[in-house]
This record gives C-alpha cells, structure tokens and sequence, in this order.
C-alpha cells in the first residue's frame, strides 16, 4: 500500500473507532434514560447510537474496499514488472 493509502487507512480506523465508542457511549445513555423514566429522550440517543454504528460499519467498507483496491494496485505493479522501487529492485 503507498504511503497515501496507509495514511487513509488510518484516518478511517480512528473515524471507525470514534464511531463505535460513540455508538456505545450513547447505547448506555439511552439505558439509563429509560430506567429513569425518559422514553422519548431515551429513543433519541438510542437512534443517535444507530447513527454511529452504521457510520461505523461504513467506515469498515470503505477500509476494506481501499486495502482491496491497493492490493490490486500492488498486483497490477508486478504483474507489469513494476515494483515501485526507483532502482527498479
């Protein structure tokens, strides 16, 4: 993977990462406020923690579909006899 891809690939892991403690932090917000009798408070933080999930599992799409599409980038390269090295090594 080139250095730009790996430095995406980062920044959607901590997006990912944000996204799922989000996501849990407002799940448990959402239990609280229904065990104290707030349904309705409770049912918007419940929608804010789908939210985030669903981010999530997007942010894990678009990581895997870049590493796939490096890969095959890196493939394209060797099958052409490229190796991305500037002594050709």
């Amino acid at each position: 993977m080139t250095a730009a891809a790996d430095r995406l690939a980062g920044i959607l892991a901590r997006g990912i990462d944000n996204d799922e403690g989000f996501a849990h932090e407002l799940a448990a917000v959402s239990e609280i406020l229904r065990q104290d009798g707030h349904p309705t408070s409770a049912e918007g933080m419940l929608r804010l923690s789908r939210h985030h999930r669903i981010r999530s599992m997007e942010g894990r799409g678009k990581l895997v579909a870049l590493q796939d599409h490096a890969g095959h980038a890196e493939d394209a390269h060797f099958l052409d006899g490229e190796t991305g090295h500037p002594d050709g090594g």
